[in-house]
């Protein structure tokens, strides 16, 4: 098998549905930026898993620290800002933001990305 079969056996085996999201600019009535995020495509199997075996709970201000790598199907569009949220996926679930995408050609699409705690 090459690497891009194995990716791809992985992720038929242990993948879930993830869908991306990414942030259009938007400003609300007072002039205020607000992000609106939109869904990019369609559905893709992926798998998520902790860096180091925890998830740390981040406070506010703290670096940026990914928490998450995540393996996608070879040729997935992503990029640094967009979010990463299970398949279902409501306001107020966990999702993953996207610190670095890096394309493994030809095999598989490698994230890092930190855990956001569901949010209103």
């Amino acid at each position: 098998m090459t690497w891009a079969e194995d990716t791809t056996a992985l992720l038929a085996e242990w993948g879930q549905s993830l869908t991306i999201a990414r942030a259009a600019p938007a400003y609300g009535e007072s002039g205020e930026p607000a992000a609106t995020w939109t869904q990019q495509g369609s559905a893709v199997t992926g798998d998520i898993q902790p860096l180091d075996g925890d998830t740390p709970n981040l406070a506010a201000g703290d670096q940026d620290a990914a928490t998450h790598k995540i393996l996608l199907p070879n040729g997935t569009t992503i990029r640094g800002g967009d979010r990463v949220r299970a398949a279902g996926w409501v306001t107020g679930n966990d999702e993953y933001h996207v610190l670095h995408a890096a394309a493994e050609t030809p095999s598989h699409v490698s994230v890092l990305a930190r855990l956001v705690r569901g949010h209103a």
